[in-house]
């Protein structure tokens, strides 16, 4: 016999358990929430937080993929961290599941060279920017940078 799934408490997949997670993990368990979470540490703070511990990158897509099936997760979040972003995204759109963003939303925020293109391309000012190791010579740099 099934149990009737409004009966149990909503399912979250966190991806990443390191100390920029915690607030949200902590958040989480405070409203009941199960949640699963994903990091590649053994040793990530956040496990102590976690209802199930998945030892896996934030990177591999397939296997959280794999994960949000198996544990019949409900939703999928990336907080505190930059590429997890888009992963998360992606395997909410794949799953079916709501996210706050689109996965071409996710990509612009977390690839800075797609960033700057977007941002360059509605014309919007910002500071001179270039790739490193690009064809182009580099240009006359005077401080302060960031790199």
């Amino acid at each position: 016999m099934e149990s009737d799934p409004r009966s149990r408490s909503p399912r979250l997949l966190v991806l990443g358990a390191g100390p920029a997670q915690l607030g949200l993990l902590e958040a989480a368990r405070a409203r009941g929430l199960w949640v699963a979470v994903v990091d590649r540490d053994p040793a990530a703070p956040g496990f102590r937080l976690a209802d199930r511990r998945c030892i896996v990158s934030t990177e591999d897509e397939p296997a959280i993929e794999r994960l949000v099936g198996a544990l019949d997760i409900d939703g999928v979040i990336a907080p505190g961290t930059d590429w997890p972003v888009a992963v998360a995204a992606r395997v909410a759109q794949h799953a079916g599941l709501p996210h706050p963003i689109s996965p071409q939303t996710a990509m612009l925020a977390t690839n800075k060279l797609r960033q700057r293109d977007r941002l360059a391309g509605a014309g919007v000012p910002q500071p001179r920017w270039w790739v490193v190791g690009s064809e182009d010579p580099p240009p006359e740099v005077g401080g302060p940078v960031v790199v």
